[in-house]
């Protein structure tokens, strides 16, 4: 009896809410939500919480947009908090998303801030292990528990201060729904390779509300779409080609059997 021994495909359909357009200045991620498929079918499995953005106000005008208010994170966790668990989610497979370049800049900001406040921990843990150990010995002794923590703490602090976490492109493959569809449709112009447009045109159902699992899902659907569409032109770029080969045979065959009978009249 014989198996089916192919690995299963694992990728990740990723979005973000964010409070605007600007990592670099002050905007952060509000909302993440990264969904599990497995050859192309979505398991149920999921990592998607609402994030805390540190003091960054949540526009009326956001609110509008995706529906979270400063109220919906104020008891969220900080990114800084969720990064690990995401992470060790997503492990190093195949990321999907609808605006790679957004999506990158917003998660790069993150860690660098995480890693930023990191360092400054580990300052601070340095400075107060530094004075226990200059304490007198029998201080020193009562304090040897306190020490350990703080080391531990320092050690974990550290670790993070030093970009542990590699770079995000690097240790995955990212498929950019926009640009693939920029790819095929390059005369399209605007706002037609937003994802709403890319769905609309394949005639997918796009829910009222704009939560990350919910775009995240839409960004898959638009990618499976494309890659289809992609694979369709290039199965009949390749039946053209052997074509034109075939025909191209077939007449040299057919000059040569009409020059057959010439060369034998003039031998």
């Amino acid at each position: 009896m014989l198996h089916n021994d192919k690995p299963k495909k694992r990728q990740i359909a990723l979005n973000i809410q964010t409070t605007g357009v600007e990592p670099e200045v002050d905007d952060r991620i509000i909302e993440l939500a990264a969904l599990e498929y497995i050859d192309g079918v979505y398991t149920g499995n999921n990592f998607s919480t609402l994030i805390n953005p540190e003091g960054k106000e949540i526009s009326e005008e956001i609110t509008r947009c995706n529906g979270i208010t400063n109220e919906d994170v104020a008891d969220a966790p900080i990114f800084a908090d969720i990064a690990d668990k995401f992470f060790d989610f997503i492990k190093e497979d195949d990321v999907i998303l609808q605006n790679a370049s957004f999506t990158i800049r917003f998660i790069d900001c993150e860690m660098y801030d995480r890693e930023y406040k990191a360092g400054k921990m580990v300052a601070q843990l340095n400075a107060q292990i530094a004075e226990i150990e200059n304490e007198p010995e029998n201080i020193l002794k009562e304090k040897l528990p306190e020490l350990s923590n703080l080391r531990m703490l320092c050690e974990h602090y550290n670790k993070i201060a030093k970009n542990i976490w590699l770079n995000f492109c690097v240790d995955r493959t990212i498929h950019d729904v926009m640009v693939l569809d920029q790819k095929l449709y390059p005369r399209r112009e605007g706002n037609s390779h937003a994802l709403n447009s890319i769905c609309a045109r394949f005639k997918i159902n796009i829910p009222i509300d704009h939560i990350a699992e919910t775009r995240a899902k839409l960004a898959m659907q638009a990618y499976q779409h494309l890659c289809a569409e992609d694979e369709r032109r290039t199965h009949a770029l390749s039946q053209k080609k052997h074509t034109m080969f075939a025909n191209k045979r077939s007449g040299i065959a057919n000059a040569q059997d009409k020059e057959a009978p010439k060369q034998q009249k003039t031998m």
